[in-house]
């Protein structure tokens, strides 16, 4: 991904020691997620967590000297850096309120359901908009304090959308890339959003942001090029371009075909399949 622009699941404690990047490289990567890739064990230590997104992501992060930045999943925890099986990580602290108005209120009660084309209706909360800014500014803040000049920042779904605008104020010189794991919902479902406008304009300031469908890649830059969305810098025709240089694509996540197969050909070879 070209750089866009040249340089010119918590605790109530928001101040938080980010460490430096181990590397000190341009090319480091610093992950954005709502939640940390691991567990707790009960015991005071952690575990690297299952699931697909981490075993993509984790070794790259942990080969890297990279840094992933998330939510342990712990409510009023103190927060800070971890370092788990290689991983160096940035436990945000979300407190009580913020799990209730930011979590459960504007990422799963507000935009899953409207993002899921209406699965259900969304209750529209300005308490929870202004948790949501408030969550999202922070982690805004750690990325810019914890990535290396011309650095790349990989954000990761609808928890986090207005970050890369956040981020893009604090620091032109990153890559901003932004991956959504859910759908797109069409521009007249996607305007009955009262905040619409800075989501979308958070949105335009990426380089590139990723879908898992072209489908939803489409609906993405019919929003990003309405002009009663956002007031973000067209290139072009408005009707046409998209705004400044985001560039929107989808990159579907699949399973890992070749495993399967080996493990097909595996239980044919020795009986055991069924």
């Amino acid at each position: 991904m070209q750089a866009r622009h040249q340089p010119a699941d918590q605790d109530k404690s928001c101040s938080v020691p980010y460490p430096q990047n181990s590397t000190g490289s341009g090319d480091s990567l610093t992950i954005l997620a709502n939640r940390l890739p691991v567990t707790s064990t009960g015991d005071g230590k952690w575990e690297v967590s299952p699931g697909g997104l981490v075993s993509a992501l984790a070794p790259v992060v942990k080969t890297g000297g990279g840094n992933w930045i998330g939510w342990s999943g712990a409510i009023d925890n103190k927060g800070g850096p971890l370092k788990v099986e290689g991983l160096n990580l940035i436990d945000m602290s979300i407190d009580e309120e913020e799990y209730e108005n930011y979590y459960c209120g504007m990422a799963n009660e507000i935009l899953w359901p409207l993002f899921h084309d209406g699965v259900r209706h969304p209750h529209y909360s300005e308490s929870a908009w202004q948790s949501y800014k408030s969550v999202n500014r922070r982690f805004a803040d750690a990325a810019a304090d914890i990535t290396p000049k011309n650095g790349l920042v990989w954000i990761h779904d609808y928890h986090l959308l207005l970050v890369p605008g956040l981020l893009r104020e604090l620091r032109p010189d990153i890559r901003i890339g932004l991956f959504l794991h859910i759908p797109v919902p069409p521009v007249e479902l996607f305007a009955t959003l009262p905040w619409r406008d800075e989501l979308v304009s958070s949105l335009a300031a990426a380089d590139l942001v990723g879908t898992q469908t072209e489908a939803d890649a489409l609906n993405l830059r019919k929003l990003l090029v309405r002009p009663d969305f956002a007031e973000a810098d067209m290139a072009g025709d408005g009707d046409q371009q998209l705004p400044s240089l985001v560039a929107v694509e989808a990159f579907p996540i699949s399973i890992d075909t070749q495993r399967y197969l080996r493990a097909a050909r595996v239980s044919e070879a020795d009986g055991s399949a069924q």
